[in-house]
């Protein structure tokens, strides 16, 4: 079964250059496609070489298997799925297109407490928050992505942590 990852990306700065970027971003498939930033398709004979052939070349220059899916797009944010990965080479690629602007990058697998972080690109520096796993912040960062889940209980003492009937599930 594939993981889904929510990515948010908020981006900030002069509005003639975050409209640069979202002209730059979108295509006739998509609102955002990453092939627009970098590209994945590889020739071969002639031929595009097969389809896991494909999904490892993304994987490498996107940092991830496949196009954001599930596009929403609010003022100068940006909301997607992606399959197990976030995109980091492609925000990195637009980070430098766009030194100017602060993009900043939230995600979150599905499976709550593992694989999320932040990252924040501005003018050449990037600040990165890799959560811990099954951390306070982790959890926090599923619930600014994905929202509230019944699989979080809070405890006495206000902090996060797995439900019980979730933790029996996998035991």
């Amino acid at each position: 079964m594939a993981n889904f990852v929510k990515n948010i990306i908020t981006i900030a700065g002069n509005e003639q250059e975050i409209k640069a970027l979202f002209y730059m971003v979108g295509s006739s498939i998509s609102r955002f496609d990453f092939e627009q930033v970098i590209q994945s398709k590889v020739f071969q004979s002639g031929q595009l070489v097969e389809v896991f052939k494909l999904m490892y070349v993304r994987l490498t220059r996107w940092g991830t298997t496949g196009n954001a899916q599930d596009i929403v797009i609010d003022g100068n944010v940006i909301t997607f799925v992606t399959l197990k990965h976030p995109p980091h080479r492609v925000l990195q690629e637009l980070a430098e297109l766009f030194p100017d602007l602060e993009i900043n990058h939230k995600w979150a697998d599905e499976c709550i407490g593992i694989n999320c972080g932040e990252i924040t690109y501005y003018r050449g520096n990037t600040y990165i928050i890799q959560a811990d796993l099954f951390s306070q912040e982790a959890y926090a960062l599923y619930t600014d992505c994905w929202g509230k889940s019944d699989k979080l209980e809070t405890d006495k003492a206000g902090r996060q942590q797995l439900s019980d009937k979730l933790i029996q599930l996998v035991i």
